[in-house]
């Protein structure tokens, strides 16, 4: 139940069902859906939105065998269309980034302040333990870059055992609320990042990205 909860607060903020944060030991084969047939090194174009100088992230940069499996405009019951793209990896990795434009601060405002408060509901699900931050600990962090808000969650899938990040970013610059969930491991040159570390590192990419520039690997 405690990982259906986690699941189940993500889908309905993203109004994407099919959103998984943990998977099985031995995950089905991933199939990139025919609008989203992408490299790996193919950065992902947000279709349907103005105002953006660049893409989302390519997945190689999330490391080998990263694919793009699901992209597109999820627009919810109620409030601002997002753009949401998973990109998923042969390990059973995956990282969701949606991303909401905004046309106002108070509109940008009530975006995250309504993220945040499911950024709260998520931390009692997930097990913690020693190598894990509280949500106030992750509070005294600095923002990632191109971040002028940011909020945090982490911890682990109490069945799986799989680390969970999420990083809340609210991105003056490219007027837009963005939220990255990262489940599993993504890699930053050599490194293997988790949780926090995961989530922060892809909304550094994906900012970086949203603007023209280049988003590392």
């Amino acid at each position: 139940m405690k990982k259906l909860a986690v699941v189940t607060i993500l889908a309905v903020w993203l109004a994407l069902p099919v959103l998984t944060l943990a998977q099985d030991a031995t995950p089905a084969p991933i199939r990139a859906t025919p609008e989203v047939s992408l490299r790996p090194d193919q950065p992902v174009p947000i279709a349907g939105f103005d105002g953006f100088d660049g893409d989302l992230p390519a997945a190689a940069t999330l490391g080998d065998g990263w694919v793009v499996r699901t992209s597109g405009l999820a627009p919810p019951s109620d409030g601002p269309v997002r753009y949401v793209v998973e990109y998923a990896s042969r390990q059973g990795d995956r990282v969701t980034v949606a991303v909401t434009p905004y046309g106002s601060v108070s509109a940008a405002l009530d975006v995250y302040a309504a993220t945040d408060e499911l950024l709260d509901a998520w931390q009692g699900p997930l097990a913690q333990d020693d190598d894990e931050l509280s949500r106030s600990d992750l509070a005294e962090l600095p923002d990632p870059d191109g971040c002028d808000r940011t909020s945090r969650v982490e911890g682990r899938e109490a069945f799986t055992g799989y680390p969970v990040g999420a990083t809340l970013c609210l991105s003056e610059r490219q007027s837009a609320v963005v939220l990255v969930v990262a489940s599993g491991v993504v890699r930053q040159g050599g490194e293997e990042l988790r949780l926090h570390a995961a989530s922060d590192v892809v909304m550094v990419r994906t900012l970086a990205s949203l603007a023209g520039g280049a988003t590392g690997g």
